[in-house]
């Protein structure tokens, strides 16, 4: 979208739905990603593609590199764990979002549940309407206009299209609304990423001795 900023975020949304099998890129869906100046919430480039799983971890690799080190949200619903292990355990990337399980437990990536979906649809619908995000995609336009409420009051897209981009786009927003996905020059201390969780363990290792 020809922007460039400091800032920036990148959010990777890559197993929206039990029929996108990540591991050889074949099925109905695809791998989303998204990346946002964190200031501005402009959108600042989109990826919509089929990939296996080492070849979205090389691309993902390329993109934090390029983007300097950005605050990174990786699904890790179904396969998308694998991915987000990666990035915790081999990559150790110290801007890697994630979930906190209980007061001193916590899992790397981002996960969408029945309990937080609704939330995370309800959020973006907020932010849209109050034009407190800028979008730059024609597809990404394309996919909320085909999305509706099926029969069992869940919103999906129609029958024939997809929505990766979306999610990917809802997740971005219910982390910000959320506090967890702010510029550091907003509110760093709620933010709960890689180098914060390895200096509560360093902590708590101190107080054990």
């Amino acid at each position: 979208y020809n922007f460039e900023t400091e800032s920036h975020t990148f959010l990777c949304n890559y197993i929206t739905t039990h029929n996108c099998d990540i591991a050889t890129g074949r099925g109905n869906d695809y791998t989303g990603i998204h990346i946002y100046n964190l200031e501005t919430h402009e959108q600042v480039a989109e990826i919509k593609t089929k990939v296996d799983i080492e070849t979205l971890k090389t691309i993902i690799e390329l993109l934090i590199d390029y983007y300097d080190n950005p605050k990174l949200s990786l699904e890790a619903n179904g396969l998308g764990e694998a991915v987000a292990n990666y990035f915790s355990e081999t990559v150790q990337y110290e801007n890697l979002y994630y979930t906190r399980k209980s007061k001193n437990v916590y899992i790397p990536g981002f996960y969408v549940t029945a309990g937080n979906r609704g939330n995370m649809l309800a959020t973006m619908q907020t932010m849209m309407a109050r034009e407190e995000i800028k979008i730059n995609s024609e597809r990404l336009l394309n996919e909320l206009r085909l999305l509706e409420y099926k029969s069992n009051g869940r919103v999906e897209a129609c029958k024939g299209s997809n929505d990766d981009l979306v999610m990917a786009f809802a997740q971005y927003c219910y982390l910000v609304q959320a506090s967890f996905f702010v510029s550091d020059s907003v509110l760093e201390g709620n933010s709960v990423y890689g180098h914060l969780i390895r200096e509560e363990k360093a902590k708590e290792e101190q107080k054990q001795r």
